[in-house]
């Protein structure tokens, strides 16, 4: 086998050349399928992610010439990709048609041609030649071993989908590497099943456990599909999760609960305001809506006005500092007065004045120009083209300075001014806008001013701006019902939320606000992959990385567990949730019985206190008590009526947990929390993390609880 560092060699020929560089080389008439770059998992690199290699293109010349040399007429052979080993490139088959006397003979065998990155050389071998691998380049594969079997079984059920011949399945089909691929894979093949029909396909996860989570949202909550891993297989470095899958598309089934939802309307949720979308089940009619609270004002470069709505929201007083871009210049600006009325007529409450810390040389504005203010170059583009440079375009207010007689939107401080504000500001020396006697005043390091020759001098340009002052507006308020549907992003995602409670009292004021309980579960295996290193000897292998929710944490303490701090980092993108108590003054013995779900009895699990934690969160895990209170909806997800745990089971996602600890108030942590059980239809304690021993680095971590969060929103 080639090195992981030959694997990566061979990466860097650029996609393009031989999907459309190689086809003209070759002269390949129109019908002729293009070859194409496959990396070692059998996909197409994308073009954009690729740089042009010089040398790809004389091995195309090279490869034109020998093809001519050896097959003749080029347009009468065909081409397509065929993928690649280590340095070698697999360049095409070259087919020649039989002629009519050759045609009742034995098939001729057809040429490979292959590439050398290294030295450029062109040879042609059999297609039995040993270096030849299969598109998926996962290393030789026995005839009839296990993982060829699962690929017969899975284009079996593709053909019968698709209507395909089995055998012209290509394997690639099947491979996913993450959740993209993933999801593109299942709605690709669901979409090709006829509704009110059910069959079942397969999914081939590498170092990925597939799941069909995209399925509901996609084709709406009347699909109704499972999902077996039937196999976990060790390939090399790799990991392969063999799932099957059952979909059935639409099912008019009474009690099946769902329907098939069509989005009729949207309104985009703003700063201030809520958005709304609104769908309609194809079978039933029924209208549901899915709201998006306010997102509220977002600052991410600091400059003080929001990067949404461009209102200046953010709270400042004299002294605060922002960052501003200006021509392509990095600036810090501080504010040095914050209620400035001088020569801003338009804000009758005034507004807030800010200095830039640096300063900008003379030849930034194409010299000073005049030394009379009015007149100089500096003011000019004061006047004219800083709105255009300044990444504050459209919140800088208008200054009218009486002797210039027009409005300009920065300015120079006078010495009036910078003696009133002298107190407040420090930093580089710099120009102000009164002169005399041929110079310009300026304003050293030590506060004192002198008259300076504004092109000869190391005195540069600080501009003064005004800003209004903030006003973050009011957010609109909203009254929340049970069963009122939320979309939220966390870390990137979105999220689906349902209220399960509409006067739920666990705030720090004692408010009642609403809760909101996931309608998914965030399966353990979110975040985690495998990473390709440089290992001490040179070589390079893929390592395990896990993500932030392969387990509950190191103990029975949901302080100090890994999930809180990822619902922690995560919570804070949450504009309007309230910050909850979420400590633990409790811990619980016992279980509910298998089977029951919902429907069982609450003295079946004891309590025992453990104490007073004081501890608090905005985006968090249910308690063993809330989830007693709750029971009608652990089981259901996707906004569904009836119990649907099935539409959530995965290798990591078998349950959630919960974040109370398992004990008798004796031993402080015993390992063990409470989780809802998906497949089992219970509650009961589980262990916080994998017991190891396993000799696969992502099973002995990874859990199969996923997390299922919560957050309280504000009630009106």
């Amino acid at each position: 086998m080639f090195s992981n560092r030959d694997m990566e060699e061979r990466k860097k020929i650029p996609a393009k050349f031989c999907r459309e560089g190689v086809q003209s080389a070759l002269n390949l008439p129109a019908g002729a399928e293009k070859l194409c770059w496959k990396t070692e998992n059998g996909a197409e690199k994308r073009e954009e992610e690729e740089k042009a290699d010089m040398k790809c293109l004389k091995l195309l010349s090279a490869l034109g010439a020998a093809v001519k040399n050896e097959t003749g007429d080029v347009r009468e052979k065909a081409a397509r990709a065929v993928g690649c080993i280590g340095l070698t490139v697999v360049l095409g088959f070259i087919w020649s048609p039989p002629s009519a006397a050759e045609a009742s003979q034995a098939p001729r065998e057809t040429a490979l041609l292959t590439a050398d990155l290294k030295t450029g050389e062109i040879s042609t071998a059999s297609p039995q030649n040993a270096l030849f691998q299969e598109e998926r380049n996962m290393g030789p594969m026995e005839e009839g071993d296990e993982f060829s079997e699962f690929l017969k079984k899975a284009r079996q059920c593709e053909s019968l989908i698709t209507g395909e011949k089995a055998e012209s399945v290509p394997d690639t089909r099947f491979i996913v590497s993450g959740q993209e691929e993933n999801d593109s894979r299942v709605i690709s093949i669901a979409a090709q099943i006829d509704e009110g029909k059910e069959a079942a396909f397969y999914v081939f996860g590498r170092n990925f456990s597939p799941n069909g989570t995209a399925l509901a949202e996609w084709f709406g909550e009347g699909t109704v599909y499972s999902n077996c891993e039937e196999a976990e297989l060790r390939i090399g470095k790799d990991v392969w999760h063999i799932a099957r899958m059952s979909v059935l598309r639409g099912t008019d089934r009474e009690d099946s609960g769902g329907d098939n939802w069509e989005l009729r309307w949207k309104t985009e949720a703003s700063c201030l305001s809520r958005g709304t979308a609104l769908y309609v089940g194809r079978r039933t009619g029924q209208e549901r809506k899915i709201y998006t609270a306010p997102l509220g004002h977002r600052d991410e470069n600091g400059d003080s006005v929001c990067d949404r709505c461009r209102t200046r929201a953010f709270y400042q007083e004299a002294g605060s500092k922002i960052r501003v871009s200006l021509g392509g210049r990095e600036l810090t600006f501080t504010c040095i007065d914050e209620d400035y009325r001088e020569y801003v007529p338009e804000l009758r409450d005034g507004g807030m004045l800010y200095l830039s810390d640096q300063a900008l040389e003379a030849e930034w504005f194409g010299g000073y120009g005049e030394t009379e203010y009015r007149d100089s170059q500096v003011r000019k583009y004061f006047r004219d083209g800083i709105q255009n440079g300044i990444s504050l375009q459209g919140s800088l207010v208008g200054i009218e300075i009486p002797e210039n007689g027009e409005t300009d939107y920065a300015m120079s401080l006078s010495r009036e001014e910078y003696l009133k504000y002298r107190e407040r500001i420090s930093g580089e020396a710099f120009l102000l806008r009164d002169s005399g006697e041929g110079k310009v005043w300026g304003a050293g390091l030590d506060g004192s001013l002198k008259l300076v020759d504004p092109d000869g001098s190391d005195y540069g340009i600080r501009p003064a701006i005004v800003l209004k002052k903030p006003d973050a507006g009011r957010t609109e308020r909203i009254h929340w019902e049970t069963g009122d549907l939320q979309e939220c992003e966390l870390q990137g995602g979105k999220y689906l939320f349902s209220c399960v409670d509409r006067n739920y009292t666990g705030g720090q004021t004692g408010e009642a606000g609403a809760l909101f309980l996931c309608t998914a579960v965030i399966p353990a295996n979110y975040g985690s992959d495998y990473v390709l290193e440089e290992q001490a000897d040179g070589s390079h292998a893929y390592v395990f990385q896990p993500g932030p929710l392969v387990n509950f944490g190191d103990s029975s303490d949901y302080k100090y567990s890994r999930v809180r701090k990822w619902l922690d980092e995560a919570g804070q993108e949450l504009y309007l949730a309230k910050t909850v108590q979420v400590g633990n003054d409790t811990a619980y013995m016992g279980e509910t019985p298998e089977g029951e779900f919902g429907d069982f009895r609450s003295n079946s699990i004891a309590p025992y206190s453990i104490g007073d934690q004081k501890l608090s969160g905005k985006l968090f895990l249910l308690s063993v008590d809330e989830a007693l209170k709750y029971r009608d909806f652990l089981w259901k997800f996707q906004g569904e009526s009836r119990d649907n745990p099935e539409s959530q089971i995965s290798a990591f996602s078998k349950g959630y947990w919960l974040r109370s600890p398992m004990g008798d108030g004796k031993n402080p942590d015993t390992g063990f929390v409470y989780g809802v059980d998906l497949e089992r239809g219970n509650i009961h304690p589980q262990r916080v993390k994998p017991e190891g021993g396993t000799g696969d680095e992502e099973l002995d971590v990874t859990a199969a609880f996923g997390v299922r969060p919560a957050f309280v929103m504000p009630q009106d």
